[in-house]
């Protein structure tokens, strides 16, 4: 599934790429989001299409009842499935009226091989800067009434590319193509049938792929190639 993911661009090219406002102060580049420690990142609602805001990845549900129930919606909702969307409680009505794009500059996965993982950094090759498929939701925690602006990243099948990296699980995040993506966060779109029309696998023609080392720093670069010896040995057996 897609837990790591990156956005190394500035708020210009942020602002020039969607044309839309930037407003977040405490923006830096990401190199490495690990979706599990939940931190704020830019996203475009169907809301608020014209300005970025700062959302954490990992849906909490807008009827959760307690902050304990939160956490562990939060850690389980970082991605759903496209084919299962309409049919769980926590995401069928998100899928209807909060969608979101989830701008990337490149996301990361783990090919396994003989009990031991590598990392590849996972791109487009004509788009810099392009979005994964998202939904969200805002949930007001009753003790506090501290607002959480939440979201969680759609995925499909994989296709060859993605299945021979992703080995174990055989999925992709939903990558949008560039004119797909005003369609995605249209607020007056909301049949469910014209929203799964969207639902296609991205071509693994236009991807490419190389090994990394991930760094835990998510604001160290990392986008830097990294030489597995091992690998290059795999392919002789």
């Amino acid at each position: 599934m897609c837990y790591h993911n990156s956005l190394t661009e500035d708020s210009q090219k942020l602002e020039n790429r969607y044309n839309a406002k930037f407003t977040i102060q405490e923006y830096k580049p990401i190199y490495h989001e690990n979706g599990f420690n939940h931190n704020p990142r830019p996203v475009i609602t169907n809301q608020s299409q014209n300005q970025f805001q700062n959302f954490q990845w990992g849906l909490i549900p807008y009827w959760t009842k307690t902050l304990e129930d939160a956490l562990k919606y939060q850690n389980n909702n970082l991605n759903v499935r496209t084919e299962t969307i309409t049919e769980k409680k926590s995401f069928k009505e998100a899928i209807l009226k909060h969608r979101c794009l989830v701008p990337s500059t490149g996301f990361f996965e783990y090919q396994e091989i003989r009990k031991k993982k590598y990392p590849y950094r996972i791109f487009l090759k004509k788009e810099e800067v392009f979005s994964l498929a998202g939904i969200f939701d805002i949930w007001t925690d009753p003790q506090t009434q501290k607002t959480h602006y939440t979201f969680t990243i759609l995925t499909t099948e994989a296709n060859p590319l993605m299945r021979q990296i992703h080995n174990s699980k055989y999925r992709m995040p939903l990558i949008l193509p560039k004119e797909k993506e005003t369609k995605w966060i249209d607020p007056d779109i909301n049949q469910i049938g014209e929203i799964k029309s969207i639902f296609k696998i991205y071509p693994d023609s236009e991807m490419d792929a190389y090994t990394v080392k991930l760094e835990n720093d998510p604001y160290k670069p990392n986008r830097y190639k990294y030489y597995y010896p091992e690998l290059e040995q795999e392919l002789l057996f």
